[in-house]
């Protein structure tokens, strides 16, 4: 008697990649911003009035990167459900545990887990909606 494997995870192909890549992009330009643009530093009501629009548009670019991994796994929405499960242990670890209340931050690890188990894109998307959901 053999049991055929079927294959869970979704499998990083090359849309996902470039949109993770595109991601990573436009991070690093929001992460030098300060530097290149510290003349221009804005003021706390022009940062309350961006915030909305970044949230919006981070949204937005994890909607994506699931459309991505969707595609990339043959339009199977049942490759999305351990993304989906990580991320919501991952934010109820995030909420009941404080950050460093044991000297560790075990929020970290399960993204990385998911990230070794089922692809680079699909661990960042872990730990993106676990961010992004606590």
């Amino acid at each position: 008697m053999s049991t055929k494997w079927r294959e869970v995870a979704p499998s990083s192909g090359p849309r996902s990649r470039a949109v993770v890549a595109v991601i990573g992009m436009l991070g690093s330009v929001w992460l030098g911003w300060p530097v290149w643009s510290s003349f221009t530093a804005p003021d706390r009501d022009a940062v309350r009035h961006l915030t909305p629009y970044l949230l919006a548009a981070l949204t937005g670019l994890l909607v994506l990167l699931a459309w991505a991994l969707w595609r990339d796994a043959g339009r199977r929405t049942a490759v999305l459900a351990p993304i989906l499960l990580i991320a919501t242990a991952d934010a109820g670890v995030r909420i009941f545990l404080s950050p460093g209340a044991s000297g560790i931050e075990p929020v970290f690890a399960l993204p990385l887990l998911a990230g070794v188990a089922l692809g680079g894109p699909a661990g960042f998307l872990t730990g993106a909606l676990a961010c992004l959901g606590s």
